[in-house]
């Protein structure tokens, strides 16, 4: 099973982790990719709408309680945050913010979020092409279900 940036949208965490580990057959596994808020270094996102940041906290489960919470569920776990370091222009993320591409800018209020773009439009208006550094925590996440115990005469 592979969960690419969608377990932070799960209402009832708990309760997808106790579904797909039912179904998850032995020597199965499961693949979490998500981003990590509590690692970010430096996102773009974040900067400019720091209320984003403290929702993602809310939604998005730390790497250390996602894993217990499988490993209290039988899985074995390997876990391990990985940064991308990238170098943003300015223009671009202007364009990427007025569209509301990701799920961050979608969640925000609406004053929250035409304070943040008023920021990004005056750093555009000041220098298009100014360069940012933008890295982003990711949680790459495998857990691997037991073997099956086989029995018999």
């Amino acid at each position: 099973m592979f969960s690419t940036l969608a377990f932070h949208h799960y209402d009832d965490k708990p309760r997808a982790l106790a579904e797909i580990t039912r179904v998850l057959q032995p020597g199965g596994y499961l693949k979490i990719t998500n981003m990590d808020p509590w690692s970010v270094r430096a996102w773009w996102l974040y900067r400019f709408f720091p209320s984003a940041q403290v929702i993602d906290q809310q939604r998005f489960w730390p790497a250390d309680k996602l894993v217990a919470a499988l490993e209290a569920r039988g899985l074995r776990v390997d876990a391990r945050i990985e940064h991308n370091p990238r170098q943003q222009i300015a223009k671009d993320l202007l364009s990427r913010a007025e569209m509301r591409v990701t799920s961050q800018l979608a969640v925000i209020d609406e004053e929250l979020y035409q304070e943040g773009l008023a920021r990004v439009r005056a750093l555009v208006a000041t220098d298009p092409d100014a360069v940012l550094h933008d890295e982003v925590g990711w949680l790459h996440l495998v857990a691997l279900a037991p073997p099956s115990v086989r029995g018999g005469p």
